[in-house]
């Protein structure tokens, strides 16, 4: 592979060392501060869960607006890298304020601090997962980026879970002793790793041209690009129904199984377990591509949720070998969709002569971030509803669903997902095609000249 498709070992450790530490906000965010806000903090179930769905409906306008924007700006040492180093102080205040909210803090706090929070997240994402998918352009080597990313985002998940383990007492941790410590990590380690991928990894976005167009007209391109609106609706289907697990997890291994004090250690097995499996899943994929390895997990996935409602109370043995297999499971679920979403670039170059790498990555956050908040926005309420308190009294109908948020509605979710995943149109021989008469359009036009498709 020339310099262009292949970047170093180090370039591309250095790129993913960011995921660590912005992972290290992401595992609270799903599944520790929903939980906080609504136990800890005093508001109830049903308003935290409405609150971060509501918030969506704002990424709606910011998301494409900050794709478009990382896309248009120019600057000479790259589009991507000045974003992330505009942005990251402002992440770091926003996790303080989010993460570390005052006693009392009312609803309209949590609100102000979704509707900040996420903007800013979303203006380092983009400009992050963008400026990987142009490290290169083969179809392999993007799963391979993707696998270092998401192994340093794993290390950092496993780093917060594991970190309390050893400074906090379990039993008498609360959840913003938790949430604190997590909080702080991240402002350690975050100015480090940005530093260290702004010096070591390459940005070569700015030689693309990007033409002036609408945003009206942009979406309509997207939509008309048949694999990304696959690979979309799959995964919003995925990070629903697996969102739906994130997000009741916790309260279900304290209150349904009395393995409260364990919920920690399981969390950090099953990613270790993760850890390990992924370069195993990348050598898998290669030979049966990413779309079809990415569907058999979902679907392995789906049968180890089913497993929780199969859990004695109090067994911890049960609950471990259950998340080990989780573990082995899971991985690809975070490797290959921004992979799969990178061909469907090419395919919209090829289509239409020009794709906005940052468009479609504000689309993938803006989907990511929806499906979870709808998730939470679905659960939370239903939990409510139902009557379930934590560490309460609660009645038959209260367990119910508890048990079938956890378990089977995730798993059922997962399979519809995973039938999707296996009718992706856009598979290795397809796109080595795509990259072919790209290539020969390359050679026949100058740079950021659109022509049609062949």
């Amino acid at each position: 592979m020339d310099r262009e498709n292949k970047a170093g070992a180090s370039s591309l450790a250095a790129y993913a060392s960011m995921a660590a530490p912005l992972s290290i906000v992401f595992t609270p965010l799903i599944i520790f501060l929903p939980p906080m806000y609504a136990t800890e903090v005093g508001l109830s179930l049903t308003t935290v869960g409405l609150l971060f769905l509501l918030a969506r409906f704002w990424d709606a306008v910011t998301d494409p607006i900050v794709g478009r924007l990382c896309d248009r700006w120019q600057f000479s040492f790259g589009r991507r890298k000045v974003w992330i180093l505009c942005a990251a102080p402002c992440l770091m205040l926003m996790v303080w304020l989010f993460f570390r909210p005052p006693e009392g803090a009312s609803a309209v706090y949590l609100l102000c601090m979704i509707l900040i929070f996420y903007p800013v997240w979303t203006t380092v994402m983009i400009p992050y997962q963008s400026w990987g998918i142009e490290l290169s352009q083969n179809y392999q080597q993007r799963t391979r980026i993707a696998g270092f990313r998401e192994i340093a985002s794993m290390i950092g998940t496993t780093a917060v879970l594991g970190v309390p383990l050893f400074f906090i007492d379990a039993g008498t941790a609360t959840k913003r002793d938790v949430v604190g410590l997590m909080c702080g990590m991240f402002l350690v380690f975050f100015p480090l790793t940005v530093l260290l991928a702004l010096w070591k990894t390459p940005d070569s976005s700015r030689r693309e041209v990007v033409p002036r167009v609408s945003m009206g007209q942009l979406l309509q391109v997207l939509w008309a690009n048949r694999p990304f609106v696959a690979i979309g609706s799959a995964y919003f289907i995925v990070q629903f129904g697996y969102g739906m697990y994130l997000s009741v997890i916790q309260l279900f291994i304290i209150s349904a199984l009395g393995l409260g004090k364990k919920f920690l250690l399981l969390v950090f097995i099953k990613h270790i377990v993760a850890i390990l499996c992924v370069p195993v899943w990348i050598h898998i994929s290669r030979r049966l591509g990413k779309h079809i390895t990415y569907g058999v997990c979902l679907m392995a996935t789906a049968i180890a949720l089913v497993g929780f409602g199969s859990i004695e109370h109090g067994n911890f043995t049960q609950a471990l070998t259950l998340f080990i297999f989780l573990g082995i499971v899971t991985a690809p679920i975070l490797v290959f969709p921004p992979a799969i979403v990178a061909d469907t670039i090419d395919y919209a170059r090829w289509k239409n002569g020009s794709a906005e790498t940052g468009l479609y990555m504000a689309l993938l956050q803006l989907i990511n971030k929806s499906a979870l908040a709808l998730a939470i926005g679905v659960t939370f309420p239903l939990l409510d509803w139902a009557g379930f308190t934590e560490g309460g009294n609660n009645d038959a109908l209260a367990w119910n669903v508890m048990h079938a948020l956890a378990s089977w509605v995730p798993a059922l979710i997962l399979l519809v997902a995973a039938l999707l995943v296996w009718r992706f149109p856009l598979n290795r021989v397809r796109h080595h095609v795509i990259q072919r008469r790209l290539a020969l359009r390359a050679q026949r036009n100058p740079p950021g000249l659109a022509v049609s498709a062949e």
